[in-house]
């Protein structure tokens, strides 16, 4: 049921993510990411609690999937307390890469019956 659940939730966030409307970063030689200089970086739990929805948040991860949608793409990044979707409407990065995003967060609510299995997500607006 868990599965059916998530995979609706992702299907109606990528449908509605092609209605509406990063580079990798290197890596020290422990597998750290180097962040830039006076870069707060949000982790993805804390993002997806919170639902500031229009924050310009700072988020990075590890990419570990992408969706091509009808003139963008999503793919999904990962950090140690969770993972999250991005929009763009430009490349996706391939999987395995790290990267640094700089993008406003959203909420797609995904009504099924009487329960909202909405998904928070962030349209990105720069790769760092």
């Amino acid at each position: 049921m868990l599965g059916k659940i998530q995979a609706i939730r992702l299907s109606a966030l990528l449908l509605v993510a092609g209605v509406v409307g990063c580079s990798p970063l290197p890596q020290s030689g422990a597998g750290m990411l180097i962040l830039r200089p006076n870069v707060d970086v949000t982790n993805i739990q804390a993002l997806q609690q919170e639902q500031q929805l229009d924050r310009v948040v700072h988020i990075q991860g590890k990419v570990v999937r992408q969706v091509p949608l009808v003139q963008k793409q999503a793919y999904e990044i990962q950090d140690r307390t969770g993972s999250i979707w991005i929009v763009t409407q430009k490349q996706a990065p391939k999987s395995g890469e790290a990267v640094l995003v700089k993008g406003k967060v959203r909420y797609q609510q995904i009504p099924i019956g009487s329960q909202d299995l909405g998904e928070v997500y962030v349209e990105e607006q720069t790769k760092l």
